[in-house]
């Protein structure tokens, strides 16, 4: 009977000890996940910025392009 009560106190010491080893990978995992996840929320705070920087500069080039359209458009309504 003790030792029926030893291999039982050992099975859930090794059960114990599992279930610990499982609980502190899954906490790594989560670690890592978060981390991973703010990582991919950054990316996409600088890919929005650099999506508004490059609409900003193709906005002056149309300015730019227009200006040019109206002086040449100047330039030929003018009489020679």
């Amino acid at each position: 009977m003790a030792n029926e009560v030893r291999q039982l106190a050992r099975g859930s010491s090794e059960a114990v000890n599992e279930i610990t080893r499982v609980l502190k990978e899954n906490s790594a995992l989560v670690l890592r996940t978060t981390e991973a996840m703010q990582r991919v929320v950054e990316q996409g705070h600088t890919s929005q910025t650099s999506v508004q920087e490059i609409e900003s500069i193709v906005n002056e080039i149309l300015q730019g392009a227009q200006s040019v359209s109206h002086s040449i458009e100047r330039l030929t309504l003018e009489p020679a």
